[in-house]
């Protein structure tokens, strides 16, 4: 039987929390692919899980009892297919997300849906890798405050935490869309970091706590928060 080697968390973070095992790989079901995955990110909710996060929650769909393999984001090669799969063949170049489970990406071969998986631009698979959680958590966001391409155009939004992983998605997405980005970053923050599309204004911030929007809310549309916090100025 062939194996898979796999980072599995065995408990609650702390000494020799982590342990590579080798386990029996299975065949993709019907709807199913295999990755053999090039590269797998490390969220921020990976170390909260690896704390005891949500196990209440998450053992509602099998994900919440150690041990346990985490990792949302993938980046591979297709290494085996399901019955009803046509769009992907062995040997394609995809990356994608798998969600929360028991049995995550950080490992040498996963099983995802294939739906949950798409073709991989010509370059880097690794720096692929780092997107498809984050960029989700974004749009649910940006999706939930009610901004969407058809009606960012010329729409005046405040972003904070600019310089972040999510804010840096947000200012590229929404000034693609044609939205004027106001961004807050904290003071030590480059500027370059926060500008570089059209339309956009950077305010550095110098405390600790986001600065208060009240006195810039009257020009703003729209406000997007950290912590997917989204709405209407």
């Amino acid at each position: 039987m062939e194996t898979r080697s796999a980072l599995f968390c065995v408990g609650p973070a702390g000494e020799s929390a982590l342990e590579v095992r080798q386990v029996p790989r299975r065949h993709p079901a019907a709807d199913e692919v295999e990755i053999a995955v090039e590269a797998a990110s490390v969220n921020p909710i990976d170390v909260r899980r690896a704390e005891g996060y949500g196990l209440r929650l998450l053992s509602l769909i099998g994900a919440g009892k150690f041990p346990l393999v985490l990792g949302n984001d993938f980046a591979g090669t297709i290494a085996a297919t399901g019955a009803r799969v046509s769009s992907y063949k062995p040997g394609d170049r995809v990356y994608g997300l798998k969600p929360a489970s028991a049995d995550g990406t950080h490992s040498s071969h996963v099983l995802v849906k294939a739906a949950h998986v798409l073709r991989a631009p010509g370059g880097d698979l690794q720096a692929l890798a780092a997107l498809p959680y984050s960029f989700v958590t974004m749009w649910l966001a940006v999706r939930g405050a009610g901004l969407t391409r058809e009606n960012a155009a010329e729409k005046n939004v405040l972003v904070h935490g600019a310089a972040g992983g999510l804010g840096t998605l947000a200012v590229q997405m929404l000034s693609a869309w044609g939205a004027k980005i106001t961004a807050i970053a904290r003071l030590s923050t480059p500027k370059q970091k926060c500008i570089g599309w059209p339309e956009q204004k950077y305010i550095s911030n110098a405390g600790k706590k986001a600065p208060r929007t009240g006195g810039l809310s009257s020009g703003l549309d729209w406000i997007i928060r950290r912590r997917s916090r989204a709405g209407a100025a």
